[in-house]
This record gives structure tokens, C-alpha cells and sequence, in this order.
């Protein structure tokens, strides 16, 4: 039986730039409407829910000194850390990374004007000040949507990764979201498979309403 996502929620409560964010991500969700989507059902629960490796993975991470929250784009020292995590690995799932990756980021236009219900946060991974991780999360009521996720490569057996989707889900508890998700299971290789389902993805058919 399929899950039903709201998306929209309450649009009287709007800012001025909601419209053309939510234009774009119901575009996305009504591609997937009706199939299978890797989802974390948010329910209060997450560390409990995962297996005994992935919980000391989480726990490796901390010891190691990892900490996590949000982070300012367009400052010079995060744009070079983005560059830094981008370039740490010449292939990614058996892939060449693509150019946009492999080119020096660019600084980003002002910050949009979004209701609480439908926005976009960029969170990092960070030791000693140093940006390790980072991903770009769209929150479009419900459901809240991973549109960018990658680690540096030295920093991917501390567990960084795992404590980035753990910090994720604890963003996603305080704003009252019921799914997060990672794409689809199906659609991703071998290794990053294992990984989703590792961190508690797991594959749902989904109605968006």
C-alpha cells in the first residue's frame, strides 16, 4: 500500500519566493508519484532502528571529532573545502565525477524568501573548522529531499557520512518531517545500495497529495 506525502501544506503561510521552489520540487515528485522512492521515515527512533555497524559508525564519527550544522556558502574557506571534497575522488560509483564537480564553485545569489514549510538548507560535516561533508536538503512539508550528498574521500571510513544522515534526520524530528529522502534504492549502484540501507533508507511506493 502506498504512503501518502503532502507537499504543500499550508500555502496561505508562503513567502514571496515559494512559488517557483515549490513549482520545481512538485515537478520532481510528480515523477515518482506512484513508485518507489528510498525513504527514512521519521519517527522518533532512528539510532535504535539501525543495525549494531551502523550505529558504531555514527558513534566512530563523533569520537573522531566530527560535528555538524549549517554553513555559509559563498565564504571563501567553504568554497575551497567544497572544491576539496568534490576532487577527493577522481570516480564515484564506478563514474568519472562529472565537470561540475571537478570546476571551482562559484559563489551563490541571495538567499530566497521561503515560508518555514518549504525551503533549502545546505549542512556540513566539519573537524577543527574544516568542512569534510556536505549536503543540500530541500523541505517541501512532509517530506524533505536530499538534493546533493558527498563526503571527502579521507573521511569516509570516520563515518562522517553516517553522522551527516544522522545529524539530518534530527533536523528533519525538530521540523515535524515525516519522510527523508535519498532517491530510490534501485537507481544506485551496488555500493551506494548497501550505504542507503545502512543508514535506514529503505524503498516505499509514494502518493504525493
Amino acid at each position: 500500500m502506498a504512503i501518502q506525502i503532502d507537499i504543500h501544506g499550508d500555502l496561505s503561510r508562503c513567502g514571496p519566493d515559494c512559488g517557483p521552489f515549490l513549482a520545481k520540487w512538485s515537478a520532481w515528485c510528480s515523477k515518482f508519484d506512484g513508485k518507489r522512492l528510498a525513504l527514512i521515515k521519521i519517527d522518533g527512533n532512528y539510532f535504535n532502528h539501525l543495525d549494531r555497524k551502523s550505529r558504531q559508525m555514527i558513534t566512530k564519527a563523533q569520537r573522531r571529532g566530527y560535528t555538524y550544522g549549517g554553513f555559509n556558502y559563498n565564504d571563501p574557506n567553504i568554497l575551497q573545502d567544497i572544491y576539496e571534497i568534490n576532487t577527493s575522488k577522481k570516480e564515484r560509483q564506478n563514474k568519472p565525477m562529472s565537470e561540475s564537480y571537478l570546476e571551482y564553485p562559484t559563489p551563490i545569489g541571495r538567499e530566497l524568501q521561503r515560508c518555514d514549510t518549504h525551503k533549502y538548507l545546505r549542512v556540513g560535516g566539519f573537524k577543527y573548522s574544516k568542512m569534510y561533508a556536505y549536503c543540500a536538503i530541500a523541505f517541501v512539508n512532509e517530506l524533505a529531499i536530499l538534493n546533493t550528498i558527498i563526503g571527502h574521500a579521507d573521511a569516509l571510513t570516520d563515518g562522517v557520512m553516517n553522522g551527516l544522515i544522522d545529524y539530518l534526520v534530527m533536523i528533519c524530528e525538530s521540523e515535524r518531517i515525516r519522510y527523508l529522502n535519498y532517491l530510490t534504492i534501485e537507481s544506485s549502484g551496488e555500493s551506494l545500495q548497501a550505504f542507503k540501507h545502512s543508514v535506514g533508507f529503505e524503498s516505499y511506493e509514494v502518493r504525493f497529495v
